[in-house]
């Protein structure tokens, strides 16, 4: 099913998936062009803790998220192939 709103595209799989995914979003939604490096410096610069606490919760609930996804597909996958 194809949303009018949203698609879904391919990120680097080096573990630098969460950054590229904001700076694709940047890049179609405010035609803002960045680098993952410049992404996680502007974390890893920030001075406020809430904020580098905010953006470790959500990496960690998007890796949750995608790690159940994943389950999900690999047990689907092993039930289509019992039939």
């Amino acid at each position: 099913m194809k949303d009018q709103k949203y698609d879904i595209v391919d990120t680097v799989t080096n573990g630098d998936c969460f950054f590229d995914a904001i700076r694709l979003a940047l890049e179609q939604i405010k035609g803002e062009s960045t680098t993952v490096r410049k992404l996680r410096k502007i974390i890893a610069d920030e001075k406020d803790s809430n904020i580098k606490l905010q953006a470790i919760k959500v990496l960690g609930k998007w890796i949750e998220i995608l790690s159940s996804k994943n389950n999900r597909i690999n047990e689907t996958n092993r039930n289509k192939s019992n039939y």
